[in-house]
């Protein structure tokens, strides 16, 4: 496991990131931790069948709580995947606290998954601290690069800040390392490695200028760029990025530290020992040329039996039972156990949909409910043996 990140990642610089404040305030403050946390995961060097987690934010909850759904199947995929319910009202949150609730929210994602992939808690709990100490705002800082008289040095300066955008500035020293003059930000794009830069493309034009030509590029007609020139003694900064928040950002410090709910953790999936056995009913396709009634039909009849057969599949020593349909050449019910999980699809041509459609829908379902019962052994799922 090598990475963590919040989705969605990263947005446009004038617009949200979510249609939900609190959802955008969240991604944007968790930015920088995700970023801080994942250059420690790396260090850590645990086995894992995806190198990347992320956390999907769409739901605000009124009662206050967090809670952090994590997929513990080892599905197909780049990635490993949780979701989150956060509280509502903390886009009026000060950004530091907001970037707390974020650290707490991957690190119980990492051991709820951590308890289902084997990973030492305690190595996990050491990571956390790790990021707390080396603060929850991402921050890098370039080599010296000399001018060609080597009276002065110049080097690159990088952040994320609280706004979830990076933020890239220069500072020139002179030859006794004292830094003598700092340029205001400028935005930097994803990706931006003050280290590279250093010597790619942070050029001196003669000893009077310094600019980071790394930044050159078009924002709103603007051609973003940033320097630092000396007029005499003195440097002045240069920027140009089409930004109008020329006001520096505030960090990620507050007056006053909030105290944050409590963040529950639970995993879901056939391997989540913390999930009750369920029946899941889906769809299927192609739909085309399938009659809209017996597609009606047979989805009531599929989510009416999901619906009343909760308490009939606890025995079914399984944890879930997966039923969709397929319109194909063939008519008959498939099915398939993998484990913990057992799946039975309906599977008809398009064209035997248009004759006595409910009735169809009525008897396909009933088909399924046999074969379920067939491959476990379960009793009848309705006293009258019948799904509706």
């Amino acid at each position: 496991m090598q990475n963590v990140d919040v989705w969605p990642p990263s947005g446009h610089l004038d617009e949200p990131w979510d249609s939900n404040p609190d959802v955008d305030a969240f991604c944007k403050s968790a930015r920088s931790v995700t970023v801080v946390y994942s250059i420690g995961l790396r260090e850590l060097r645990l086995p894992a069948f995806r190198s990347w987690l992320r956390f999907g934010c769409g739901r605000v909850s009124t009662d206050g709580r967090v809670r952090v759904t994590v997929s513990v199947d080892r599905l197909e995929g780049d990635l490993e995947h949780a979701s989150v319910v956060l509280p509502a009202g903390i886009a009026e949150w000060a950004p530091s606290d907001r970037a707390r609730l974020a650290l707490e929210v991957v690190h119980a994602g990492m051991v709820r998954l951590g308890e289902s992939r084997g990973w030492e808690r305690e190595e996990l709990e050491r990571l956390r601290d790790l990021t707390l100490q080396r603060g929850l705002e991402h921050t890098l800082v370039g080599d010296w690069k000399a001018s060609p008289d080597r009276r002065h040095s110049a080097r690159t300066c990088y952040r994320i800040a609280p706004d979830g955008l990076g933020r890239a500035r220069l500072e020139v020293a002179d030859r006794d390392g004292v830094v003598v003059a700092t340029s205001p930000e400028a935005i930097a794009p994803a990706g931006f490695r003050p280290g590279i830069s250093a010597t790619r493309d942070l050029r001196w034009d003669g000893v009077d200028r310094v600019a980071l030509t790394t930044l050159r590029r078009t924002f709103r007609g603007v051609e973003v760029s940033v320097a630092l020139v000396r007029e005499g003694a003195a440097w002045r900064g240069e920027i140009s990025d089409g930004n109008d928040a020329r006001v520096p950002l505030a960090g990620l410090d507050a007056p006053e530290r909030r105290e944050l709910p409590v963040v529950v953790a639970v995993g879901t999936g056939v391997d989540a020992e913390d999930e009750a056995p369920r029946i899941r009913a889906g769809g299927g396709g192609p739909t085309n040329d399938v009659s809209r009634t017996y597609l009606d039909a047979v989805a009531a009849r599929l989510h009416a039996f999901a619906d009343e057969g909760q308490a009939w599949w606890q025995d079914a020593g399984l944890k879930k039972l997966d039923v969709t349909y397929y319109f194909g050449p063939e008519a008959t019910i498939w099915s398939r156990r993998t484990g913990q999980r057992l799946r039975v699809e309906i599977r008809r041509p398009a064209a035997s949909t248009h004759q006595s459609p409910e009735e169809l829908a009525t008897q396909d379902v009933r088909a399924v409910v046999a074969e379920v019962r067939r491959k476990t052994g379960l009793g009848p799922h309705r006293p009258d043996h019948r799904a509706r």
